[in-house]
């Protein structure tokens, strides 16, 4: 039902739409659906993958002569952190990772790196921010009796769906325009690009879903940077620091990310004059 809204929209706009079960997909590894007698390229839309299951779509989806937009490979070049990280690291805050789930000796090194600043800690995609002082933000990197606690609570929390290692991140004092009324964390100034073939199809802001006419001249930047990640349909978060400069928050496959309220109906008009 999530996905009802874009379902509808897209087929009312013209597009083909095809519907299959997220769980076959997931449990069974199968995807069911009718041959076609055409090459199809599509796109997917619905929750995030792991990349062996977007792998099975993929391959389920081609045996049938639909090719998704964005191959395994694409798809984790802007899924995973570390595989977008260093065609913009001038452009983003100080990054460092594991390469699975840290003993508590690698942890500790790993925050000495940080010295008494604040991180964030995510895995290789996503974060628990909405437990914000729980298991997400580290005041001081070297209070490592809190630090330990915050990373723990994370690992615990994410469990099964942690994603591949453990990622720590500078903090980055951003343009505030509130805090979360449950959890208390910052709500910052964030937009969201979605971007098909290096081209900006819509510009969101983050928090509202509203539509953003004209987007900081930092974007022109970012599309300079971003033709080293390959990528056919992706997303850019980006935020306004506190000094008025503009960073790279986080990259997305465009496929499993969330249009955060934006009208549906705009959004699927903007890309279809990009197809």
């Amino acid at each position: 039902m999530d996905y009802e809204d874009e379902y509808e929209q897209a087929k009312g706009l013209g597009l083909n739409v095809l519907l299959f079960s997220y769980e076959d997909l997931v449990d069974l590894k199968k995807v069911k659906i009718l041959q076609s007698e055409e090459i199809n390229r599509v796109i997917y839309r619905g929750w995030m993958l792991k990349p062996e299951d977007y792998e099975c779509l993929y391959t389920n989806l081609a045996d049938k002569n639909y090719y998704l937009i964005n191959t395994p490979q694409e798809y984790v070049n802007t899924h995973y952190l570390p595989n977008w990280y260093e065609h913009l690291e001038k452009l983003t805050p100080r990054t460092i990772w594991s390469k699975g789930i840290p003993e508590e000796k690698e942890i500790i090194d790993m925050l000495k790196e940080f010295n008494e600043e604040p991180v964030i800690v995510k895995d290789y995609v996503k974060s628990r921010k909405h437990e914000w002082f729980e298991s997400c933000y580290i005041p001081n990197a070297k209070e490592t009796e809190n630090a330990l606690k915050v990373v723990n609570n994370f690992i615990n929390g994410q469990g099964e769906y942690l994603n591949k290692g453990i990622v720590f991140r500078e903090f980055i004092e951003l343009e505030s325009t509130g805090f979360h009324e449950k959890s208390g964390m910052p709500i910052s100034n964030e937009l969201r690009l979605f971007i098909f073939n290096y081209k900006v199809v819509c510009t969101i802001g983050y928090w509202n879903g509203e539509n953003i006419n004209e987007y900081p001249e930092f974007v022109d930047d970012i599309v300079r940077n971003l033709m080293n990640i390959k990528s056919n349909f992706f997303t850019v978060d980006i935020a306004k620091k506190a000094d008025g400069q503009w960073v790279v928050m986080e990259l997305g496959d465009g496929q499993v990310s969330g249009l955060q309220e934006y009208n549906v109906k705009a959004y699927y008009s903007n890309l279809m004059k990009l197809l």
